[in-house]
This record gives C-alpha cells, structure tokens and sequence, in this order.
C-alpha cells in the first residue's frame, strides 16, 4: 500500500470517529447529565436575597418572588437544586452554594404555577360529623407565565378578591403555592417528556407546618383578620361538641381556615384583652369620629352578634361614615363599606382596641 492511500485511510477513519463522536456526544452528556428527582416552590421576599420552601410571613403589601426548584442527584449520589435563587433554604436548612445551579440541561423547561386553595370560601357544619371535612385542590394560574421566576400575588380563586386602592391585587391574605417543572425535549415540544410537582393539595394537611405559603397581614390588631383572606371560613352549628371545636381550633391555628370565634380571639389576643374586658360604645357612623384620634384599623364595630373589624377610611375625609371599609366574617372573608354591612340610621356599637 502506497504512501499516499494510507493517508486518505487515516484520514477517513479519523473523519468517521469525530462523526461518532459527535453523534454520542448529546447521548453521552444526557447520560452523565444529574438526574431529576423533585420540584419545589419557593418564596421569596423582596431585598431579602434567600428563597425559601416553607411558610413566610410579611407585612401586608410587601413584594414577593416565587422561585421554581428542580432537585437533582448527581453521580456521586449528591444533590443539586436548579433555580434562579442565589440562596436557598428548605425545611429551615439552608442549601450549600455549590449545590445551587442554573439550567443548563437540552430542551425547553416550563414551570406551571398553581396556588392551592379550599375548594369554597364557606362551609356550614351542621354537626353530624365530629371532623371538619374541607377539600383542597390546586388552581392554575396560566396568566403568571410559565418561567422559572414569576411576581408573587394572593389572588385566590375562592375568596373575595382585598384590594388596595389601586384596585389590582390582593394586599393581604394567606396562600399556598405549587409548580409543576416540565421538561420538553428537543424532538416534542408538545407533550414533557418528564414531569415533576412539589406539593399539592394532597400534602397539605400532613406538611402544613413546611408548605409553601405566604401570609400577609395588616399590622396590629388587624394582622389575625387580614390572615383569614383567601382561608376557607367555617359556620359552627348549634351546640357544637367539644370534640368539634378543638379539631377547628387546631386548624385555625395552622390556618387552614378560620371562624369568626377565630378571628376575634387572635384579634384580641393581639390587643391583650379578654372578651369581658371589651368596653362597647353607642356611636352614630355619621358622628364624625375621627380616623386619627379616635378610631383605628382593627376596632371592633358590631350591631347584635354582627361584628365587623374597621379596614380604612375610604374616601380619605379622615372621618368614620358609612362609606368606609370593614372586614367581614359572616359568610367566609370579604371587605366590604359598612353601610352594606349596617343599612339604614341608626346607632351602633364601637370598641376600640388600638393599633
């Protein structure tokens, strides 16, 4: 064999193994690649720089991020955690900022944002069962876009919508958040080839104390009413059972949903009063009482057994008049004028608690 033919040999043979290489490069890579194992929703406050996978609490109106994470094992048995978080904490354990990665994996990824919520702002109890039997599902959001950072809101699906003046979103209330993580390969960009959620709806009751959830309160007194918005409000029944009320009083307290008995003991647990140490004054809504030297947000005002909470000074005239917002209970959460609440003349009764 001639000099020259061995060349062309050679390099023939070095033209087919770059092919095969090139060809096993992406299955290789995918091979070696950390394998997927779970997705989880965090939360994360503004200027706060940590997302976190659990409860967070924060003054009403204060911006948040909810932050899709993808955990995944290396070789080695590791893990790491693909987000867009420069710090990250789940279950109160802060992850390593070695183990915090961008996606760098083929196809495209989609995060499909849903809150998760009882499935009606109300349910009456009428006594014959001793538990209370409330159903929670997740709601989709497609209007939060599918990227792995989205602007984080209260809306909910099954409460009265609490807005600010503004009248966009919520500024106060409790919800939870799920993302699905979806994986699309180069070849189907229609259907995922792989699918991973954080908890659900089905997880809830059994890792309520590490969901992921933001509650925004209104400072003060206020803060226990303004955390039942976007909770599902319970009606006790006539004589209810011991057995009863603690299972409600329990749940209450994971806010899973509340009681108008609820909401004013945590208002009056803030306020350090007892409800024999209320004092009630007769008062006209039209008396003129004075937003900043009298009354205050998270004051009580009631006609009967109807009581509401004082929410704010709608028109500004920095006078109480009928036109001004309360926080209901009656029948689940909703903010309404007090005149909706208390038609016509007429006294009513008034207790204030303080800021």
């Amino acid at each position: 064999m001639n000099t020259t033919k061995k060349v062309y040999l050679v390099v023939g043979a070095v033209f087919v193994a770059l092919l095969v290489a090139l060809w096993l490069q992406p299955r290789v890579k995918e091979a070696l690649a950390p394998v997927p194992l779970a997705a989880f929703a965090a939360i994360e406050v503004e200027g706060s720089g940590l997302a976190v996978v659990g409860p967070v609490e924060i003054p009403a109106g204060t911006p948040f991020r909810l932050r899709a994470v993808l955990e995944a094992q290396e070789r080695d048995g590791g893990s790491i955690y693909y987000s867009e978080a420069e710090a990250l904490s789940i279950g109160g354990t802060a992850v390593a900022a070695e183990q915090l990665r961008r996606w760098h994996g083929a196809g495209e990824v989609k995060a499909l944002w849903f809150t998760v919520e009882a499935r009606s702002a109300f349910l009456q109890l009428d006594g014959s069962e001793p538990g209370v039997a409330v159903r929670f599902e997740e709601f989709f959001h497609p209007e939060w876009s599918t990227l792995w950072t989205v602007d984080g809101f209260l809306d909910s699906r099954s409460s009265e919508q609490v807005t600010g003046r503004d009248g966009q979103h919520p500024r106060f209330g409790t919800q939870r958040y799920q993302v699905w993580i979806e994986l699309y390969s180069d070849d189907n960009r229609l259907v995922p080839k792989e699918r991973y959620k954080s908890w659900g709806a089905g997880d809830l009751l059994d890792r309520v104390t590490e969901f992921p959830t933001v509650t925004a309160q209104l400072p003060g007194v206020a803060a226990p009413a303004s955390a039942a918005f976007g909770l599902i409000g319970v009606g006790l029944p006539p004589n209810p059972s011991a057995e009863l009320l603690e299972r409600i009083s329990i749940r209450a307290r994971q806010r899973l949903l509340f009681t108008q008995v609820s909401v004013l003991r945590g208002i009056l647990g803030v306020a350090g009063q007892d409800v024999e140490d209320v004092e009630w004054r007769n008062v006209e809504l039209s008396a003129g009482l004075s937003w900043a030297e009298q009354v205050s947000q998270g004051d009580l005002v009631r006609v009967g057994a109807r009581i509401v909470v004082l929410h704010e000074d709608a028109n500004e005239n920095g006078l109480l008049d009928p036109d001004d917002f309360c926080l209901d209970f009656e029948v689940g959460a909703a903010k309404r004028r007090l005149a909706d609440v208390f038609p016509g003349e007429g006294e009513v009764e008034w207790a204030h608690l303080g800021t």
